[in-house]
């Protein structure tokens, strides 16, 4: 199975050797198709690279090391990338909607051109 990779800021780094990193993303309703903000916070190990409060981290899924603690950070990734990296998952989630949308309206068009034949 693959490891998950995620991207993620640096909101406390107050205990030895963990940090919590809040990693945000977007999903759209299913019924509304309104955009909502996720977001969850992760336990990582910060053994390998040190980091601090307001960093952008890469975490990495780990075997698990305590009951909370399941990433470590790999690295820091700099601004211009978060950026980048913000900006293509937006046009991924945007072409996914577009393709669903698409989906369900041929459908409906098939369907109303079935009752109009009959």
């Amino acid at each position: 199975m693959a490891k998950k990779v995620l991207f993620g800021t640096v909101v406390s780094d107050k205990m030895t050797n963990t940090a919590v990193v809040e990693v945000k993303r977007h999903t759209v309703h299913p019924l509304y198709k309104k955009r909502l903000k996720v977001t969850k916070k992760y336990s990582v190990d910060t053994r390998e690279v040190p980091v601090t409060i307001g960093d952008y981290v890469k975490i990495e899924e780990i075997v698990p090391m305590s009951k909370t603690k399941h990433f470590k950070v790999v690295k820091k990734v700099a601004e211009d990338v978060m950026l980048k990296l913000q900006e293509e998952a937006v046009e991924e989630k945007a072409e996914e909607t577009e393709k669903k949308a698409s989906a369900t309206k041929t459908k409906q068009t098939k369907k109303t051109v079935k009752k109009g034949d009959k």
